[in-house]
């Protein structure tokens, strides 16, 4: 019975989500009953690279066009996350199907300083988008092309990540995962990591479920504040 159920769950996901290039199997971890459930599932996922990824994915109900509407909304989203001081677009534009930004923030986390900024590569039509912190080198050669970017600081040596959205049950409702890569310059002690995961996945995901499933109930008005509480796994 269990091998006829877990080749059932296979089955299902093999129909739900559908191969998406880079991220694609970032399916073959999803456990369907407890994202149905509401709760985020926490998974690593090593890229193509070789890179690891702490994971969150979370079911939304809303669909990828209006989970991304929230997300490319991107220094109102910076006004609107607690762990988030500002985020600001210093280079580049939203305004096409591919591209990439530069794009400056800081962390309020309580006992993690940092101040970043981010060269980030989106893709609009595949729902996925892509970042790591700047190296100085970087930094030096925009600023040496007259393009003010500050350089990352604070307690934070690299940090990578990516968002990718999955059409769930025909496109109505989303899958949306978040990954980080983390390296601080000092060793971090356990209760600021766990600070940090709290932030950085739970109340991040938590707000971006609520309110694209408060645009999608409310389309008409612009969704600003939202609760942001997430049981995690």
């Amino acid at each position: 019975m269990k091998m006829i159920f877990a080749s059932l769950c296979i089955a299902m996901t093999m129909s739900l989500f559908p191969f998406k290039g880079e991220f694609g199997n970032l399916c073959d971890s999803i456990d369907i009953m407890l994202l149905n459930s509401g709760r985020i599932q926490y998974l690593d996922y090593k890229d193509d690279h070789g890179i690891s990824y702490r994971t969150g994915a979370v079911l939304i109900d809303a669909s990828p066009e209006t989970v991304w509407g929230i997300l490319e909304d991107i220094e109102n989203l910076g006004s609107v996350l607690t762990h988030i001081e500002y985020y600001r677009i210093r280079h580049g534009s939203t305004d096409q199907e591919k591209g990439d930004i530069l794009l400056e923030g800081r962390f309020v986390i309580p006992d993690f300083p940092a101040q970043f900024t981010l060269a980030m590569e989106f893709d609009r039509t595949g729902k996925w988008r892509k970042w790591h912190v700047m190296s100085a080198e970087e930094t030096a050669s925009f600023n040496k092309k007259g393009i003010g970017v500050l350089p990352s600081g604070g307690l934070i040596k690299d940090m990578a990540g990516f968002e990718y959205l999955e059409p769930f049950e025909d496109g109505k409702k989303t899958v949306y995962y978040y990954a980080m890569n983390i390296t601080s310059t000092i060793p971090i002690p356990e209760f600021i990591k766990n600070n940090i995961h709290d932030a950085v996945y739970a109340r991040h995901m938590g707000m971006i479920r609520d309110m694209a499933e408060s645009f999608a109930e409310n389309p008409e008005e612009k969704v600003i504040e939202c609760s942001g509480d997430s049981d995690g796994t």
